[in-house]
C-alpha cells in the first residue's frame, strides 16, 4: 500500500473502478446468457410441445381410423368368415382393404390382422401378404390388446428388422368374443425423420422418444439405452433448467402418453457469448485507463493542499511556531488548515501564559515558604503556655490548650484532603470539648460510630460546620437539656454521617436558604460553611453523593451520604 495519501487515493479509485466495472461486466454477462437461455429453452420448449402435438393428432386419426375399420360391419364379416376356413379369396380381400386404409394415412407404415384362432396374421405389405405366427407372439398381443388403449412400442415381428409403435383394437363377434387383433403400425424410423430429427441441432447433446411407459421409441444418439433415461415420474409437461451444466427438456403428450426427452449443454448453447467476453474485456481496460488519468489529475488537486498542511506540520515539530498553512479552499482540508492555524496561534499564547504563570508560581513557593514558619510559631508558643499551665497545676487548662493545637493544626495542615472517620471524630471531640467548656456543659454529645464506617475515608472536617451550627443556632444552651446524636454507619455500598439535634429546628425558608446558598461564612473555625460542605461532595462526587435535612417533631436532622471509600 502506498504511504502518500495521494497514492492511496489512487489505489482505492483504481480499484473500487475495477471492482464496479467487473461486477456490472459480470452482471450483463449473466443477464445476457440468462436471457438467452430463457429463450432459446421457451422456442425448444415450443418447439417440442408443437411435435408432439402433432405426433398426438397423427395417433388420433390412427385411433379413429382403426376404430372405423374394426366397426366395418362388412370388413368383420368377411373376416370373421376367414377365421372359420382357410379360403385365400378372403385373406387377399382382406390385404386388399388393409392396403387401402394404409395408403390413406401416410404415417401408417402397415397394418397387421392377427387372427388367433388360425395362427395368422393378414398384413397390408406387398410381402408378404400373410404369415403365420407364433403363440408367444399370439400370447403378448392377447394381453396388451385387453390391457391398454395407448400404443405400444414393439419388433416387426412379420419382417423381424426394426421397431413398431402399435396401436391394438380387437374385433368381436355379436356374443363380445374377440375373434381378430387390428394392428397399426408405425416404424420407428418415420417418426425419428418425421418429428425427432426436426428438434437435432449442434446444441442438443441427446433427443429421446418415449412411450407411455417411459420405454425409448427413437433417438439420434446409438449409445443411448432405456436404463440411461430413467423418467419414472408420473406427468404430462415438465422442464427442467440448469441440472448441473445442462438443461434438461421434457414433454409428453396427452392423448399419446409418448414424450420428448432433450439433453442439451449449456456450454454449447452459450458459445456465441464467447465473443462478447472479449468486447466486455476490452471496454473494461478502456475505463481503467480512464479512470487512471482522471483520478491522477484529481489526486493532484487534493493532495496539494495536503502536501502544504504536511510541511507546515514537520516545521512545527522541528519547533518553528511562526510558520503557518497556505490555505486554497473552502472545503473540509482548508477548513482543517484554518483551524490549524488557529490551534498554533493559541498554542503561542498559551506558551506566553505559562512563562507568566511560571514566574507567579515562583513567586508564591517563595511567599509559602516565608508563611510557613508562622504556623510553626503558633503552635511552639501555644504548647510552650500549655507546658506552663500544667507545671502551675493546671490541667484541665492545659489539656484545652492541647485540644486547641490539635484543632488549629487540623484546620490549617493542608496535607491530606481525606481523612478517616475515626479521625475525623478524634478532631470533631476536640472542638466539642472546647465548646462544652465554654458553655459549662450546658449540653451532650452522643456518638454511634460504627467499626466499619470508622475504617472509611472522607473529606477533612466535614462533620464539624455541622456540629457548630447545631450549637450555635440548634439547641437552646440555657435550658441545658440539648442534645446532639451523631450516627455514621455503612449501607448498600454507601456511608451515611447524621447529626440530629433536639433544638428548635428550621423553616422551611431557611432549609431552601441553607441548599441553595453559595455565601459562605466567614467567622470561627467554620469558615468553610456549610455550602462549602455541599460544594465538596458535588466536586468530589458529583451525583453520587449528597446532603439532606430533615426536620423532626423537635429539631433537625443533617445527614450526608457518600459512595464507600
Amino acid at each position: 500500500m502506498p504511504k502518500t495519501i495521494r497514492g492511496k487515493l489512487l489505489v482505492v479509485i483504481v480499484i473500487i473502478t475495477a471492482f464496479a466495472t467487473i461486477s456490472t461486466t459480470v452482471a450483463l454477462y449473466i443477464k445476457a446468457s440468462d436471457i438467452i437461455k430463457k429463450n432459446y429453452i421457451l422456442l425448444l420448449y415450443n418447439k417440442v410441445s408443437y411435435i408432439i402435438d402433432s405426433l398426438d393428432s397423427d395417433i388420433q386419426d390412427i385411433y379413429y381410423l382403426s376404430n372405423k375399420i374394426v366397426n366395418d360391419d362388412s370388413f368383420n364379416n368377411v373376416v370373421y368368415e376367414y377365421s372359420k376356413d382357410s379360403d385365400n379369396s378372403d385373406a387377399t380381400l382382406i390385404f386388399n382393404e388393409l392396403k387401402n386404409y394404409s395408403v390413406n394415412y401416410s404415417q401408417i407404415s402397415s397394418m397387421y390382422l392377427l387372427i388367433p384362432e388360425k395362427r395368422i396374421v393378414v398384413t397390408s405389405e406387398d410381402y408378404p401378404i400373410y404369415s403365420s405366427v407364433d403363440d408367444n407372439i399370439i400370447n403378448f398381443i392377447s394381453e396388451k390388446g385387453k390391457e391398454i388403449s395407448y400404443p405400444i412400442i414393439m419388433d416387426n415381428f412379420v419382417n423381424t428388422t426394426g421397431k413398431n409403435i402399435t396401436y391394438i383394437d380387437t374385433l368381436r363377434d355379436s356374443y363380445g368374443n374377440i375373434f381378430a387383433y387390428l394392428l397399426t403400425n408405425v416404424d420407428e424410423r418415420i417418426l425419428y425423420y418425421k418429428y425427432l430429427k426436426l428438434l437435432i441441432d449442434k446444441n442438443v447433446s441427446n433427443v429421446v422418444m418415449f412411450d407411455y411407459n417411459n420405454e425409448v421409441i427413437a433417438y439420434n444418439n446409438d449409445e443411448i439405452t432405456s436404463n440411461e433415461f430413467d423418467i419414472t415420474e408420473n406427468i404430462d409437461k415438465k422442464i427442467i433448467v440448469d441440472k448441473g451444466k445442462n438443461i434438461d427438456v421434457f414433454y409428453k403428450g396427452i392423448f399419446s402418453g409418448i414424450g420428448i426427452y432433450m439433453n442439451i449443454e449449456q456450454d454449447e448453447l452459450l458459445q456465441e457469448l464467447k465473443d462478447i467476453q472479449y468486447y466486455y474485456i476490452g471496454i473494461f481496460f478502456i475505463i481503467i485507463a480512464i479512470v487512471i488519468i482522471f483520478a491522477v489529475y484529481i489526486t493532484q488537486i487534493i493532495n496539494r493542499p495536503i502536501k502544504k498542511l504536511a510541511e507546515t506540520v514537520e516545521s512545527v515539530r522541528n519547533g518553528d511556531l511562526s510558520v503557518r498553512a497556505p490555505v486554497y479552499t473552502s472545503d473540509e482540508i482548508g477548513v482543517f488548515s484554518k483551524e490549524f492555524n488557529n490551534t498554533l496561534d493559541y498554542i503561542e499564547q498559551l506558551i506566553q501564559q505559562v512563562i507568566v504563570e511560571e514566574q507567579k508560581k515562583k513567586n508564591a513557593e517563595l511567599e509559602a515558604l516565608q508563611y510557613q514558619i508562622t504556623p510553626h510559631f503558633m503552635y511552639n508558643t501555644l504548647n510552650s503556655i500549655k507546658f506552663a499551665v500544667l507545671i502551675k497545676g493546671e490541667k484541665e487548662i492545659g489539656n484545652l490548650i492541647g485540644d486547641f493545637v490539635e484543632l488549629l493544626q487540623a484546620t490549617i495542615n493542608k496535607k491530606g484532603t481525606f481523612i478517616t472517620v475515626a479521625d475525623e471524630i478524634h478532631i470533631l471531640k476536640n472542638y466539642v470539648h472546647l465548646q462544652q467548656f465554654r458553655h459549662q456543659g450546658l449540653f451532650k454529645v452522643i456518638y454511634n460510630i460504627t467499626p466499619e464506617a470508622e475504617r472509611c475515608y472522607i473529606p477533612r472536617l466535614i462533620l464539624q460546620p455541622l456540629i457548630e451550627n447545631s450549637i450555635l443556632h440548634g439547641i437552646d444552651i440555657k435550658k441545658g437539656d440539648g442534645v446532639i446524636i451523631i450516627n455514621s454507619y455503612v449501607k448498600d455500598n454507601m456511608l451515611y454521617l447524621t447529626v440530629e439535634d433536639n433544638g428548635k429546628g428550621m423553616s422551611d425558608e431557611q432549609l431552601k436558604t441553607i441548599l441553595v446558598s453559595s455565601v459562605k461564612k466567614s467567622n470561627g473555625l467554620s469558615s468553610i460553611g456549610i455550602s462549602n460542605i455541599r460544594e465538596r461532595i458535588e466536586l468530589y462526587y458529583n451525583k453520587r453523593g449528597g446532603i439532606q435535612y430533615e426536620k423532626l417533631e423537635k429539631g433537625l436532622k443533617v445527614c450526608i451520604y457518600i459512595p464507600v471509600n
